[in-house]
């Protein structure tokens, strides 16, 4: 079975599984740093395998 989708674990820090999209559009994010609206439909179409902008 592939380790992908088993735990990870680094440091205190445990993700689920071993897929993750590095942070990406910083200068679209609010002030405080946190994602807009945009983020989440950016992030959404990546993994439903859409890599077109």
């Amino acid at each position: 079975m592939s380790l992908i989708f088993q735990p990870f674990q680094q440091k205190n820090c445990i993700l689920p599984n071993r897929i993750v999209c590095s942070p990406m559009f910083m200068y679209s994010a609010t002030e405080q740093g946190q994602v807009t609206d945009w983020h989440i439909v950016h992030y959404g179409t990546r993994a439903a395998g859409n890599l077109d902008d």
